[in-house]
């Protein structure tokens, strides 16, 4: 992120790591999209979707950091399966910002996003959505701000929505190891973590290594007179061990009575798998969602190819991307963006999910040079006359300005 935050640290997204499997939105119209990126701090982007109905959008993008040059790889473009990185204590002192904005049309509805590094330990962040006609009820405007403090150990968040007049107040606490020293992202030296399992696998007993976060929220609303409040606690392993990588998290609102166990994991080289269970204390309903994530790799002859022509990288199966080694120079010069491409070892992913009630999606997403490719499926199978519910392909076309010269 170009404010250099952690979203990992907020209770808001203590799931964000089986999303990727249980809640991708496979595209569900045939559609096109071009982004660019001119200048070091400026990114456009435009698209149209031709069915089932002709609309389009227009986004720009503005940063107070530079954005990336080289030609990204599929990984940091697709939302996907990992690991987070460990909690630590922020030390930017950069107050960077972010300015967001999407047009659509033809409704001219409009989407906005402001976020400004306020502190070392803190941002804030403010989104909207306005129509340019009286709004609504389907199609209310609606404005979000967003507080958010990161302390390392704990990370907390207050959160106001204008419409609907709901406040929220959330924080989720970190237990097992934290580092105490981490510099900037932009410093060359390198954090030393406190851990609890720092002692050496003596035993060969194995099992898994991670680390507890636990926190909570409650909010309320005064329009609709109503209240809530909720518990979760998240189990991951570390994404520096050789333990496969594996989250666990338990929801808990007592209220509303939604109880939810999910649990994802890597179980071979380039497959995870994810499932969610979720139960209501009062009407005892409940919901089962299975889902998986296969990442395509190269041949084992490109992988060997690639092994000869790569002296500098290797790739990390826990948090799924590219890193230098050890005896490697600390940067990459933008001239090799060509050769980061080539050196991904990913070609495509492709997910699917099942859910007890017969709902059923796939989704593929691969890269073809500059153009990532994405397919999409949803069908209900609780309806035979009409199973399938969407089909759509998305096809976006990375422009040459995002490389350098």
């Amino acid at each position: 992120m170009a404010t250099d935050w952690n979203p990992d640290a907020q209770y808001s997204n203590l799931n964000r790591a089986s999303a990727a499997i249980l809640d991708f939105a496979p595209p569900s119209a045939l559609s096109i999209s071009l982004s660019s990126c001119p200048t070091q701090s400026f990114a456009s982007s435009c698209s149209l979707s031709i069915l089932p109905s002709l609309t389009g959008s227009l986004a720009y993008l503005a940063s107070s950091t530079d954005l990336p040059r080289q030609k990204p790889t599929l990984h940091s473009l697709v939302h996907n399966f990992n690991i987070s990185a460990l909690p630590k204590v922020p030390t930017s002192t950069h107050n960077h910002y972010l300015l967001y904005g999407q047009l659509h049309l033809p409704s001219s509805r409009l989407h906005s996003l402001y976020t400004r590094r306020l502190s070392p330990h803190s941002q804030l962040l403010v989104s909207s959505i306005s129509h340019p006609r009286p709004p609504t009820r389907d199609e209310p405007s609606e404005m979000y701000i967003t507080y958010q403090k990161d302390k390392g150990e704990y990370a907390s968040e207050l959160a106001y929505s204008v419409a609907d007049g709901m406040a929220s107040a959330s924080s989720l606490f970190h237990f097992g190891l934290i580092d105490k020293g981490v510099e900037s992202s932009h410093s060359p030296s390198t954090p030393h973590t406190a851990r609890i399992d720092e002692e050496p696998d003596d035993d060969g007993s194995g099992g898994l290594k991670g680390h507890f976060s636990l926190g909570g929220e409650i909010y309320a609303s005064a329009l609709e007179k109503s209240a809530g409040v909720s518990t979760g606690l998240r189990f991951q392993t570390l994404p520096d061990t050789h333990s496969p990588p594996t989250v666990l998290v338990a929801l808990l609102s007592p209220i509303t009575g939604y109880l939810s166990g999910t649990y994802a994991a890597t179980v071979a080289r380039g497959l995870s798998l994810a499932s969610r269970f979720e139960f209501n204390l009062f009407s005892y309903e409940s919901v089962t969602t299975l889902g998986a994530e296969w990442a395509i790799h190269r041949s084992e002859e490109g992988e060997r190819e690639q092994e000869r022509n790569d002296d500098d990288t290797y790739w990390d199966e826990n948090s799924q991307e590219l890193k230098l080694k050890p005896n490697a120079v600390n940067s990459i010069p933008l001239s090799a963006s060509t050769a980061i491409d080539e050196k991904d070892p990913i070609q495509g992913y492709v997910k699917a999910r099942i859910t007890t009630e017969k709902s059923v999606a796939l989704q593929y997403a691969g890269r073809l040079k500059s153009l990532l490719i994405s397919l999409g499926l949803v069908a209900d199978l609780s309806n035979p006359h009409k199973p399938v519910q969407s089909i759509g392909l998305e096809l976006q076309y990375l422009s040459p300005g995002n490389e350098p010269e």
